[in-house]
């Protein structure tokens, strides 16, 4: 039975369990969350002594992770078996057999990452239908959901974060769910007495520049904004390590991109808004007064930057002045 990330572990906390989790997702993060909800907080701390093993795919047999699934409980109702790195084993057929005359006492929790499962095998279809399993299986999130991923994530711990400063830490971090997760559990221990973040505490304690940042020279760009423009490439060129020529590449790219779709649906703007993760319509409408009609020569401008930064084709020019070379050029489309 395939479910989502939110309905599985809704259904954990509500004590609604399944003798087999397959965990797969292009997003490693659910993964981890879901393995450490069972792990941490379905046996009491005395009853995992004999009731909860961790195994690595790498390591163990499934001969072995079936005879410790299918043991009965110790003094406790549940038998707890996971099995994290399980795509390093050669086959996961074994699986569906167990599938089959698996133990009800027993939570057998298998961690499949990095690697996609082919759901034209039989084995897939057997698995992802059976009612002893419950499957994961999410896509990578979309990089325009991440900001109201970050206020969602905040919010449920007790806090509020700004809108810009979420969309500055998605900008900068990217979808990488677990490495965002990383950043914000350190910013709600330091910020516990004073449950509120904004671009100040992400400046202070992240470490990326509320004023001088992707987002600010995209911001400036889009608005042909020629002397903000020099002064934000000229403090990023600063420190080049924390902005690296792919991640202004693919930033800048990405406003681009959407931009091109928010002209193409310029009559019906709000029916691509929520496709393209766009929360803030005004920025897209005001860019478009400087670039409609030749937002195709500025993608082109990126992506001749990218292989440039990447060494092909360039003249053997430092990463600052390839970047001051592409804000020039993009102003003067």
């Amino acid at each position: 039975m395939i479910k989502n990330f939110d309905q599985i572990l809704s259904e954990l906390k509500d004590g609604k369990f399944y003798p087999i989790y397959f965990l797969t997702s292009e997003e490693p993060y659910y993964i981890d969350v879901i393995s450490d909800f069972i792990e941490d907080h379905i046996l009491i701390e005395n009853e995992k002594v004999f009731n909860l093993t961790i195994y690595y795919g790498k390591e163990v047999s499934p001969d072995i992770i079936v005879e410790t699934s299918l043991r009965f409980p110790m003094l406790s109702e549940k038998n707890i078996v996971i099995v994290k790195e399980a795509q390093t084993m050669t086959n996961m057929e074994w699986l569906s057999n167990y599938a089959g005359h698996c133990s009800e006492s027993s939570l057998l929790v298998i961690c499949y990452k990095h690697k996609k499962i082919d759901k034209r095998t039989k084995f897939w279809l057997q698995i992802s239908q059976s009612k002893n399993v419950c499957v994961l299986d999410s896509p990578k999130m979309k990089e325009g959901m991440v900001s109201k991923w970050v206020e969602d994530f905040m919010k449920e711990k007790g806090f509020k974060i700004t809108s810009k400063a979420s969309l500055l830490l998605a900008e900068y971090l990217g979808n990488d769910l677990g490495k965002i997760a990383n950043e914000l559990n350190k910013l709600i221990i330091i910020k516990k007495e004073n449950p509120y973040i904004d671009m100040d505490d992400i400046e202070k304690h992240v470490g990326i520049s509320k004023d001088y940042n992707i987002f600010e020279l995209q911001r400036a760009l889009a608005q042909k904004q020629t002397e903000k423009v020099t002064q934000i490439f000229n403090q990023i060129a600063l420190n080049s390590k924390a902005h690296p020529p792919q991640l202004v590449s693919g930033a800048l790219f990405g406003f681009f991109s959407k931009l091109l779709v928010f002209e193409q649906h310029a009559r019906q703007p709000q029916a691509v808004l929520g496709r393209l993760g766009i929360r803030f319509p005004g920025e897209y409408e005001s860019a478009l007064r400087y670039y409609s009609g030749r937002i195709d020569q500025v993608l082109m401008l990126i992506q001749e930057y990218d292989m440039k930064s990447k060494g092909i084709g360039s003249r053997n020019v430092g990463d600052a002045e390839l970047l001051k070379e592409l804000c020039y050029k993009i102003l003067l489309v």
